[in-house]
């Protein structure tokens, strides 16, 4: 039988993949040019950003790229800041090649090959969460950002300085200096030797301005403080321009901007001061470009949306400085991965089809999985350019890496990579020796990942478990289920019910997973305190503090007294409107109502009697005069597990004193559980 690891068009079986894009990293530019897809949605961005470029259509030159986790926007910038560049890399034709992947509009491809290649521009491409940190403003974080692209220091103080140099013309005198003096270039100790530089400073610029410092020298006149604002930005833009005359636009493009601004309205003003003020520049310098190019996870008007009134009308300016707004969708990198990794041989395609005809029915019957998104398995084309995935696995693992990110998202803006690292990992560590025929199922998307999951999870699913159900009957399917729930548990939109989880562990839909034998390994689960169950007859995988609380669940002692008092309890709630009355053909008879020979209501026409058995079978009798109804119920030990549950909780939950985030999310669980 064939195994999967023929039916592939493509070498990325091996291939390593990197997990991390960063848009100032160049060290693998040349893959990432070459296996760029343009997609249709990608080459729509490109054509209305290169009609505002190349056409003026826009009223400014500021752009807003959004999109959530896993559309691509980093790709997507730093590609476009390659265009951009019209630089040849190792005899790469960065912009030649990228208009090669135009397929459906060709005038698009022509403006790049005949007006790009004709550019010299000056790109500074940067992301706020490499260079942003507590002391440094946004400000401040540009305006080094544009210091260091134009060979300058990492401090803006010293920067500063060496631009005044510059200015004055002595600042290549000042490095030949450095060079004759020390032996070395002045770059090596600017800003990794700090004590030699600064003592090259002491020694040096006396030298270079003896008439200044004929009686003394302090290094605090070179690391004057500056106070970074927007115009000074914009003025440093300016004078770059002016020292730089061979370029005919400077580009200012930033990853993450959004990400880095997030819900501060101060930072929000910056940027729109920023705005403002390049576009004060820019219509001062005739004939040259200054471009303000950002990513947000949002878009631009969400974002102002989130914000009160008050700041909504601070930042209406803004709004109307970003007229150029792309945004990317999460579905495209479905795309990308289909193209790039899951790309099939062309007679394996064609084995695909028949498969398909011939197992449809046992695919849809076996892998479909309940959902609140009526996210389906798709068509026949949807499944020959996923398989050995199904549409749903594209969501789940998506999902699964956003909520794995934790709630401060730093690394969102590589999720497209590793979307793809997710789908390459799966293929080469977990069925690349399997037979065709064979799906992917959630156990191998957790092992795709795991190296990104804390330690104590990991711990309890690939040793904990292992050792405590050795020797037990489908002893894998154990490790398998709490796989399958921990992925689960991050992506909310399908329920973790035993049908779900038996969909996604199958492999071979002709052979499905048994509904039974998950209910069981989930039982002994539960029972080992490794699962919990959730709401709506779902199942979680506990968390090391969910399963402490368990334990303090457990250790709580309940006395059979308590659990029949309960049970009367529950029965006699039942049985409320009954005991009031019942009412027939306009006549009300009252009820004497018994539980456990408990008299709980009396003086009525009608005796009702009911006696909690643990013999295992109902019995309804009526005494002869009719007036009597005998109800004895069924088998206690179901109802009898859940009220020592509900006892036990209802204590546990007095007593829980842990006031951390995590514990009263817990108890609020546990309350509706409860409840």
């Amino acid at each position: 039988m064939e195994l999967l690891r023929n039916i592939f068009d493509s070498d990325v079986m091996e291939k390593t993949i990197n997990s991390v894009i960063k848009v100032n990293d160049n060290k693998d530019i040349i893959t990432e040019i070459q296996e760029y897809v343009v997609t249709n949605e990608v080459e729509e961005h490109y054509k209305r950003f290169f009609d505002a470029y190349f056409n003026n259509s826009a009223p400014d030159t500021c752009v807003w790229i959004s999109g959530f986790f896993g559309s691509g926007k980093s790709h997507f910038m730093k590609v476009l800041g390659y265009l951009l560049q019209n630089q040849n890399y190792q005899g790469i034709d960065v912009v030649k090649i990228i208009a090669n992947k135009i397929k459906n509009n060709a005038l698009l491809a022509a403006d790049l090959k005949n007006k790009l290649t004709k550019q010299n521009n000056k790109v500074i491409l940067f992301s706020m969460t490499d260079v942003s940190s507590h002391d440094k403003s946004l400000l401040e974080s540009i305006y080094s950002q544009i210091m260091v692209c134009f060979g300058y220091s990492e401090s803006a103080e010293l920067a500063k300085y060496e631009l005044t140099m510059t200015l004055e013309g002595k600042y290549e005198e000042f490095k030949q200096m450095v060079l004759e003096e020390e032996g070395e270039e002045w770059e090596k100790f600017r800003d990794l030797k700090l004590n030699n530089r600064n003592r090259v400073l002491n020694n040096v610029i006396p030298k270079l301005y003896p008439e200044v410092y004929k009686d003394e020298f302090k290094l605090s006149d070179v690391f004057m403080d500056i106070s970074v604002t927007s115009d000074k930005i914009a003025e440093l833009i300016k004078t770059m321009e002016n020292l730089h005359p061979e370029y005919d636009n400077t580009i200012l493009m930033i990853d993450e901007m959004g990400q880095y601004i997030g819900n501060d309205e101060e930072k929000m003003l910056y940027l729109q001061g920023v705005a403002e003020s390049i576009d004060k520049v820019r219509k001062e310098l005739s004939g040259k470009g200054i471009w303000l190019i950002v990513t947000s996870q949002q878009k631009l008007q969400d974002m102002i949306e989130d914000f009160d009134a008050n700041s909504k009308r601070k930042f209406n300016r803004l709004s109307h400085r970003f007229s150029t707004r792309l945004d990317l969708r999460s579905e495209d990198i479905d795309r990308v991965i289909k193209d790039r990794v899951l790309r099939k041989k062309q007679n394996c395609a064609n084995e695909l089809i028949e498969y398909y005809n011939n197992n449809g029915g046992a695919i849809a019957s076996n892998l479909k999985i309940e959902n609140s998104r009526n996210i389906y398995i798709g068509s026949q084309e949807t499944f020959i350019e996923s398989y050995p995935f199904l549409n749903y696995h594209f969501y789940i693992a998506r999902d699964l890496l956003q909520e794995m990110m934790g709630p401060d998202k730093k690394h969102v803006n590589y999720g497209e990579r590793n979307m793809i690292r997710l789908t390459q990992n799966v293929l080469k560590n977990s069925m690349i020796e399997m037979p065709f025929g064979s799906f992917a199922s959630l156990d191998f998307i957790f092992d795709a990942i795991k190296q990104d999951i804390e330690n104590e999870t990991r711990l309890d699913i690939e040793r904990r478990i292992p050792e405590v159900f050795e020797g037990y009957e489908n002893q894998e399917l154990y490790v398998r289920v709490a796989k399958a729930l921990f992925v689960l548990g991050h992506v909310k939109y399908i329920g973790n019910n035993i049908k779900n989880i038996s969909a996604c562990l199958t492999n071979n839909p002709l052979s499905p997973v048994s509904e039974n034998d998950v209910k069981i390994v989930l039982n002994e689960l539960i029972e080992k305190g490794f699962v919990g169950k959730a709401n709506e007859g779902g199942y979680k995988l506990l968390s090391v503090k969910e399963k402490k609380i368990e334990e303090k669940i457990k250790d709580v002692t309940v006395r059979r007294s308590d659990i029949d008092r309960k049970r009367r309890d529950i029965i006699e709630d039942l049985l409320k409107e009954v005991k009031i009355g019942i009412r027939h053909m306009g006549s009300k008879f009252e009820v004497n109502l018994t539980i456990d020979g408990e008299e709980k209501s009396k003086g009525g026409f009608i005796s009702i009697e009911i006696q909690t058995s643990d013999e295992g079978q109902i019995l309804l009798a009526i005494d002869n005069n009719e007036k009597v109804v005998k109800w004895y119920t069924t088998a206690q030990i179901e109802i009898n597990n859940m009220i020592t549950r509900m006892l036990k909780l209802s204590r546990a939950i007095s007593e829980l004193k842990d006031d951390s985030l995590e514990a009263i999310t817990i108890k609020r669980e546990k309350q509706i559980e409860l409840d």
